[in-house]
């Protein structure tokens, strides 16, 4: 049924156990926003944290608890199914909207930059410390609009419909394969980042981070199509190929050993100069290492999901 767009905005939450999150999120809508311009759509996937409760207490907000659906994507298309707006607003349950959010976006919608596009914003690192400092912010100045992340995700319902909703068998990955649909589709996928969102979820530790990446190394794992299509993949499967050889063959041919060992740094150099712009011997060697942590873990991700088709 075509909804009667009794709203400007939806706002789509998809969350489980973020009772520590979601009332900064709500606050930062409601402190913004005109109460009847948008709805707020809370896509809860069996939260034990006392997150159902605390929505349950709140006055006009939409809350589906839906533990049976398998991953984000699906609690995603599933918000959609439920909104009533022309315009949807796809956000993580741990991020906060900037203070002048709402002004900006009306600015950019009289403009038209919303008719077809995937837009929003690459969310940003909040001032507390994350895991590795400048890492979310400091790559994203360079990217080109390759795809936005639904962290914070702008798409008219026209769009997303003509689009075909996230791909929802994707554990992970799924805003980037969703705007390399789009731009296929003829649709341009844009950064506005005078729509200032943060995100309060990066990693805090090592061990939080490696965990993050091997997470979302699990969208680039659907099949073996989807691992030659990604270059992150492929270069994580030459990074460790090169560091495991190099291991394996030390005690026999220390010299080929080293000449791996090179490669590998070469590629989290070159990865570190490409990506983060990266000039001088400090920055270099520090973004080398955060690379060096990130492509082993996406390489590990690969491997559990061999060890997972194969068992």
């Amino acid at each position: 049924m075509r909804p009667d767009k009794k709203y400007l905005l939806s706002f789509i939450v998809p969350c489980k156990n973020e009772i520590a999150n979601i009332g900064r999120l709500i606050a930062s809508i409601d402190q913004n926003l005109p109460r009847h311009t948008y709805e707020i759509i809370v896509v809860d996937n069996g939260s034990t944290d006392g997150t159902i409760e605390y929505l349950l207490a709140l006055q006009d907000r939409k809350l589906f608890v839906c533990p049976e659906l398998p991953t984000v994507a699906a609690l995603r298309n599933f918000g959609y199914e439920k909104s009533n707006s022309e315009l949807l607003v796809f956000l993580d349950a741990d991020v906060e909207l900037g203070a002048h959010w709402y002004q900006t976006l009306i600015k950019f919608r009289v403009m038209g930059c919303f008719e077809a596009t995937v837009s929003g914003s690459h969310v940003l690192e909040p001032k507390s410390a994350c895991f590795p400092i400048g890492w979310y912010d400091g790559g994203r100045q360079h990217m080109n609009g390759t795809h936005i992340n639904t962290a914070h995700l702008i798409v008219n319902r026209k769009t997303f419909a003509d689009i075909g909703g996230f791909d929802s068998t994707m554990v992970s990955g799924e805003d980037f394969e969703f705007s390399t649909r789009a731009v296929k589709k003829g649709y341009q996928v844009v950064n506005y980042p005078e729509l200032k969102v943060t995100h309060y979820g990066y990693p805090k530790t090592l061990s939080e981070f490696f965990q993050r990446e091997m997470w979302h190394g699990a969208g680039d794992t659907q099949n073996i199509g989807s691992i030659l299509s990604s270059k992150v993949a492929m270069v994580s499967l030459v990074f460790s190929g090169c560091l495991i050889a190099a291991l394996l063959l030390l005690p026999l041919a220390p010299v080929p050993s080293i000449f791996l060992v090179l490669i590998s740094s070469l590629i989290c150099v070159l990865s570190a100069i490409v990506k983060y712009r990266a000039n001088g011997l400090l920055e270099k060697a520090y973004y080398s290492l955060v690379f060096s942590i990130y492509f082993f873990a996406r390489f590990l991700s690969i491997l559990k999901r061999i060890a997972y088709v194969w068992r």
